[in-house]
């Protein structure tokens, strides 16, 4: 759906492309990974290559209140971003 659909309407249109949403959650990261590593594996696919580098700022969405949780998983250079 990516490739072929959102990718192409971003660049027909001149829009900035952002990540689909994840969170600091060790199977919310699995799926951006995954999911990075499937557009990287498709980028010279001849029908609809797919192309991480359009990919402009990363959506993350995470509902937590503690001060402690956005140090230890969002800190610059310690957390998982």
């Amino acid at each position: 759906m990516w490739r072929k659909t959102i990718q192409p309407a971003a660049v027909e249109f001149g829009l900035d492309l952002v990540s689909t949403t994840t969170g600091a959650h060790k199977q919310k990261v699995s799926y951006l990974t995954a999911f990075l590593a499937g557009c990287w594996n498709l980028r010279n696919d001849e029908e609809a290559p797919c192309d991480v580098t359009l990919i402009k700022a990363f959506s993350v969405h995470d509902y937590k209140c503690a001060e402690s949780y956005w140090e230890d998983n969002y800190k610059v250079g310690t957390g998982i971003f």
